[in-house]
């Protein structure tokens, strides 16, 4: 699940392993950023070489003072797309980013880590392909941007199987958060959150290729699970619970404007802090006691904003 429902909360999530907040947001206070700790940084400390590619502007988000904090050595934005295919509300299509990754890594120092940001499944929908899925709606423009974001990636796995790290490479997939579209979900509810985490690539284990682990877990777990693949100390990440550990607790914590969500592997329970309540569930259910979950997912929250004042 998303930790929240922004990119820069997403990256956050993914590479400083922290929770998103509501009524807040942690990359706003460059001071507290700097104290955090990102999987880059640790990766840039084990030799790795890091680069990180947007389409877009980098002021966006505060993603280059993000990038520069989290230790990457090349950061790419719009600006250094002078020849890019389309340029919409965001800046390059998903297209002409991956083509200009493929390029400039040919034959890159190793080993590396790379975190690729696509934006065109992002609003407008603006994308430079005839539509698939016709139709004017919002609905319609949507996956037809998630399409092009699609085929892109399949071209781009097609032009790395030619370089000489595919075989050496992990790809991680995973989404910077949800979106309302194309079910109309409430901002609040779980099917938001919902997001995909493909770990692709010759270096799994010819038994965990194809295997869908079942589970819950977070963006906040990803940090932690990499690195204890790589067997690199992850004892900064204190919010991390490994999704491949054996005995973990399976569980996810979301957050919007002013409430939060948790799941775990028998409880659901969405509390709106603006209302007062409960949204969900909104009356005990058998074997669900609403009361001893909502305590846990505030004492969560109380945790979350303790550690966030002290950064």
């Amino acid at each position: 699940y998303a930790s929240g429902v922004r990119t820069d909360q997403g990256i956050i999530a993914l590479l400083g392993g922290f929770p998103a907040q509501p009524q807040t947001n942690i990359v706003n206070q460059p001071e507290k950023v700097e104290r955090m700790p990102f999987l880059s940084l640790v990766l840039k400390n084990e030799h790795y070489h890091n680069a990180f590619y947007y389409g877009g502007e980098l002021s966006f988000g505060r993603f280059n003072a993000i990038a520069h904090r989290a230790g990457f050595d090349r950061i790419i934005g719009v600006e250094d797309f002078s020849d890019a295919g389309l340029f919409n509300k965001w800046g390059a299509d998903d297209k002409s980013l991956l083509d200009k990754y493929v390029a400039e890594m040919q034959h890159p120092a190793q080993p590396f880590f790379s975190y690729i940001i696509t934006s065109s499944s992002h609003e407008p929908f603006t994308v430079p392909m005839p539509a698939v899925f016709t139709g004017s709606s919002h609905n319609e423009q949507f996956k037809n941007a998630c399409y092009f974001t699609d085929r892109s990636l399949g071209a781009f796995f097609e032009a790395v199987k030619q370089t000489d790290w595919y075989k050496n490479t992990l790809f991680v997939l995973v989404a910077d958060h949800g979106h309302h579209l194309p079910r109309n979900r409430q901002f609040n509810e779980p099917g938001r959150y919902h997001i995909p985490l493909l770990l692709f690539g010759e270096v799994l284990k010819e038994d965990y290729r194809g295997k869908t682990i079942t589970g819950i877990g977070s963006q906040t777990d990803i940090a932690t699970t990499l690195l204890k693949q790589l067997q690199i100390t992850d004892t900064a990440f204190k919010w991390g619970n490994d999704l491949l550990g054996p005995n973990r607790e399976q569980f996810a914590f979301y957050t919007f404007d002013d409430g939060f969500g948790w799941l775990s592997a028998k409880d659901t329970l969405i509390f709106d802090n603006r209302a007062g309540r409960l949204m969900y569930p909104l009356e005990e259910t058998s074997g669900f006691h609403s009361d001893s979950v909502l305590t846990t997912g505030k004492a969560y929250m109380q945790l979350l904003y303790d550690a966030f004042l002290k950064y």
